[in-house]
Formats: structure tokens, sequence, C-alpha cells
């Protein structure tokens, strides 16, 4: 069974934080990655036995499969620019695809572009 890591803010401190996402209630809660990493068959009993921190759902975003120039994964929410064009878009899941919602009005799939050519925003540039 594959799946996929994501990415989300903390609640406490607003942190973005990466490891497997687990629903509890109307909360989310992302545990694993590094030392404490979970098995990949998941379930809810392991936020008993791993560090559980709880996210904000608003900013959860799946791994794409798609690294940028730098080898930096592509999560879902974040912000690339197309380094051919300098035009900056914004990394979104439709219709069981992520595409890029570039902010000129134009909208690509982010299978179609290379990873040389795909460079991570970070926040506030």
């Amino acid at each position: 069974m594959n799946v996929l890591t994501a990415r989300a803010k903390r609640i406490d401190n607003g942190e973005w934080v990466e490891g497997y996402p687990i629903p509890f209630g109307d909360e989310i809660f992302m545990v694993g990655k590094g030392p404490q990493q979970v098995s990949e068959d998941i379930r809810p009993v392991y936020v008993a036995h791993c560090e559980a921190i709880k996210v904000d759902p608003a900013t959860l975003g799946y791994e794409t499969g798609k690294r940028d120039k730098n080898g930096e994964m592509i999560y879902g929410g974040m912000k690339v620019k197309y380094l051919k064009t300098g035009i900056i878009g914004d990394v979104v899941y439709f219709e069981n695809a992520h595409i890029i919602n570039f902010h000129d009005g134009n909208v690509g799939a982010l299978w179609a572009y290379e990873s040389k050519d795909l460079e991570i925003v970070k926040e506030g540039e």
C-alpha cells in the first residue's frame, strides 16, 4: 500500500511539518517521518505510540511525486515558479491530478513540467 506524505502548518506555532496525516474527529494530526516513522499500514491507533502534532487542516497538502530543480518535494498548496517564463503559480489537486494555476491565468498539468524548470517559491518571496 502506498501512503503519501503530506505537509501542513502546526496549530501551536505555525511551522510547517511533514509526515502522515491522521484525522481524529474534526482535527488532523501529523505523525511520522524520521525516527518515529510509522508503518505504511497506518491506523489511528498509531497516534498513541508516536508523536502526533495537531495541524491546521486548511494548510494540508499531499506530496505530488514531483521535485523542483533543487530536489525539494513539491506539495499541494505550494507556489512554484516556472523558470522558462518566470511566472508563478499555485499547485492544486484537481480532477485526480496536480495542476499549476499560473497567476497569468494559464493552467498546466504538473506532470508535464520538468523538475529542472520548476522552483518552489518560499513564503514571503
